[in-house]
C-alpha cells in the first residue's frame, strides 16, 4: 500500500529503491496509478513490476490501460466513496499477517 495522489505525497525514494532491487509481481494498493513518467507509482507500472493494482483513479496513466488490455495487469477499481473502508480493511489484513514486533 503506497500513499500519494498523482505523485503528491508518494514515497518516491522508496519506490525507486523497490525498482532498483528488481522487485516484481507487486500487488499494489494505492489511491491512483500515478502518471506515465518515471517517477512515483508510475515508475512501478511503467516498468511492468505491478501484477495487480487496486485503486480509485487510473486515468492519468495510459500505461494502465495498455497493460490491462494486454492482460499483463489486473486492475481493481474501488469507488472513491468506498476507498477509506477498503484501504482500512487492506491495512488490517496486512497487520494480521505481519510478524509480531518486540
Amino acid at each position: 500500500m503506497l500513499s500519494g495522489f498523482t505523485n503528491v505525497g508518494s514515497p518516491n525514494k522508496f519506490i525507486v529503491k523497490m525498482a532498483e532491487a528488481g522487485i516484481t509481481d507487486i500487488d499494489l494498493i494505492s489511491n491512483d496509478a500515478g502518471n506515465d513518467h518515471a517517477d512515483g507509482i508510475g515508475t512501478l507500472i511503467c516498468q511492468h513490476r505491478v501484477r495487480r493494482l487496486t485503486a480509485s483513479h487510473v486515468g492519468l496513466n495510459p500505461k494502465v490501460a495498455e497493460q490491462m488490455n494486454a492482460g499483463t495487469l489486473e486492475v481493481v477499481l474501488v469507488p472513491q466513496e468506498r476507498w477509506p473502508s477498503a484501504s482500512a480493511a487492506a491495512a488490517a489484513a496486512w497487520a494480521a499477517c505481519s510478524p509480531p514486533r518486540a
